[in-house]
């Protein structure tokens, strides 16, 4: 965030104070586990939702608490790569939604929960037996480690939250309004995302090569009017 890479006493728009009272994103509990054996019954994306769906959603933008039933993703992309594991291994991680760093879960106790809830949550839902017998390696990443190991704001881990006030126009600007630098990322314009953190990474070349004259080629979906007015 600016307001932890500039002076507060040069920034106008988007001061400390203003950035307080924006909406943030939720945060999310990582597993990255290293498995002694292969599931190649489990797809390399799988996304299973909350029975109560509402409620999960709920829990994580409004109540600022964990659910006992949540919604996570896992990933085993050894099912189709077989050289990002050794042979008979598989690497999996799991990505859950959770509250960000507004909640103060204390997150030294509750990630060793969340993991035992993940881990049977795994078994029950994926049907993944015994998978805790066979991990060979292990790492949580909290948002507690999302903030304190890599400066993630309130461990938002997807930056200003997608409210229709803070989407596209209303983010911090490519060009930044305070000062004469350039933004790229998910807390500014367009928004967050791998596809449109590439686009933003895109907007801001193709700004910095008009400003020194430098050729560049437009994708032919966008006019260069647009895309100006709008960054």
């Amino acid at each position: 965030m600016v307001n932890n890479l500039l002076p507060a006493d040069k920034l106008r728009k988007w001061t400390p104070k203003k950035l307080a009272k924006k909406d943030f994103s939720c945060s999310t509990f990582m597993l990255y586990l290293g498995i002694d054996g292969e599931y190649p019954e489990l797809a390399h994306h799988t996304i299973t939702f909350a029975k109560d769906y509402r409620q999960n959603v709920d829990d994580i933008f409004k109540n600022k608490k964990l659910s006992s039933n949540i919604s996570f993703y896992v990933r085993n992309a050894s099912v189709i790569d077989k050289n990002l594991a050794p042979q008979g291994k598989s690497n999996i991680y799991v990505l859950v939604p959770v509250p960000n760093n507004q909640s103060q879960i204390d997150w030294s106790e509750a990630k060793f929960k969340l993991r035992n809830l993940v881990l049977d949550s795994m078994q029950i839902r994926l049907g993944i037996k015994d998978i805790r017998s066979k991990i060979d390696f292990e790492r949580m990443i909290t948002p507690a480690d999302w903030e304190n190991s890599t400066n993630v704001h309130l461990g938002a881990t997807f930056n200003l939250s997608h409210a229709i006030n803070q989407m596209l126009y209303f983010r911090p600007h490519n060009h930044f309004d305070d000062l004469d630098m350039y933004l790229v990322g998910g807390g500014t314009h367009p928004g967050s995302g791998l596809p449109t953190i590439y686009e933003s990474a895109r907007i801001v070349a193709n700004m910095i090569s008009k400003k020194y004259k430098i050729s560049y080629s437009q994708p032919s979906s966008f006019s260069e009017k647009a895309l100006f007015n709008h960054s």
